[in-house]
């Protein structure tokens, strides 16, 4: 973003003497000035990749550094992760700030991959067990304690087929 360019709402912004971090609830962008040793340019990194903020106070100002696993070591002078000449308090808010959005990430358990729902067809019952079966509900429905829908259902689910539309018990 160029300094003209107004900011998404609710991003948080740390000035320093050679460049800029913001951070969006989502990401942290590292925007260095022509004033920075490590070149001018921008760097964007998502919440989850962020291991830690370390501040190092000076007598009047602070750098802010942003720990990114891998970033490895930097040449002396040459770091674009850090940002110098911070206001001190500013510095401190920053850095709480962004461990405590990244807490925020970690409490959140990760979702696990489900395995896939895999089709099946329906268990059809053995023959003698199914014959059974529709004889109890045929006997029910004789007794009068099923009535000719329900059978209709109940026989549908044994037999593993859907019943015909109208035999469906519409919602109250």
């Amino acid at each position: 973003m160029g300094k003209k360019d107004p900011l998404p709402p609710g991003t948080t912004i740390i000035e320093g003497t050679d460049g800029s971090i913001s951070f969006d609830d989502q990401y942290v962008t590292i925007t260095h000035t022509w004033l920075s040793n490590a070149g001018r340019g921008e760097a964007r990194f998502p919440l989850g990749a962020i291991a830690g903020v370390n501040v190092k106070n000076g007598m009047v100002l602070a750098a802010v550094t942003v720990v990114v696993p891998g970033g490895g070591i930097p040449r002396k002078g040459k770091d674009p992760f850090t940002v110098n000449g911070c206001v001190k308090t500013d510095a401190a808010a920053f850095r709480d700030l962004l461990l405590a959005a990244r807490a925020s990430v970690d409490a959140v358990p990760a979702l696990e991959p489900q395995a896939p729902l895999i089709d099946q067809a329906p268990v059809v019952p053995e023959a003698s067990n199914l014959v059974e079966q529709l004889q109890q509900l045929a006997a029910l429905r004789t007794q009068g304690m099923l009535s000719d829908e329900e059978f209709g259902i109940a026989k549908a689910k044994l037999l593993g087929t859907s019943p015909p539309e109208d035999d469906v018990p519409q919602p109250w």
